[in-house]
């Protein structure tokens, strides 16, 4: 997303102005959307891909609104915290392979709808 605003639309973006926790490359998102994944010591669960807002365009004061539409990042539930270590591969993980009350409580908490835009 930072690369392709700077490529595209000439818009640099740093790392702390997009204001999201984890910052990856070349990973299609939307194929996590409902998937565990883990990364370092972390197992998340995909939840939505994330819609971009009108407070972060005014906040750093560049206009970002419609480059991110469809490239906003993607909202995850952190279902086993840890450390993520800087360059660590993300990697499906399977359900069955973690402690089935770990499970059951994920996927008790259904997922938030994205707002209206």
């Amino acid at each position: 997303m930072l690369e392709t605003l700077a490529r595209d639309r000439s818009i640099e973006l740093a790392p702390h102005e997009h204001r999201r926790n984890l910052t990856t490359r070349g990973v299609p998102l939307s194929h996590l959307v409902g998937q565990y994944f883990r990364i370092g010591d972390c197992v998340l669960y995909g939840g939505r891909l994330n819609v971009p807002c009108l407070y972060l365009e005014n906040l750093i004061a560049k206009k970002v609104f419609k480059p991110l539409l469809n490239r906003s990042g993607l909202n995850c539930r952190i279902v086993i915290g840890g450390i993520i270590p800087t360059h660590e591969r993300i990697e499906w993980c399977d359900p069955s392979s973690l402690d089935v009350s770990v499970r059951l409580a994920n996927e008790a908490t259904p997922l938030e709808r994205p707002p209206e835009a």
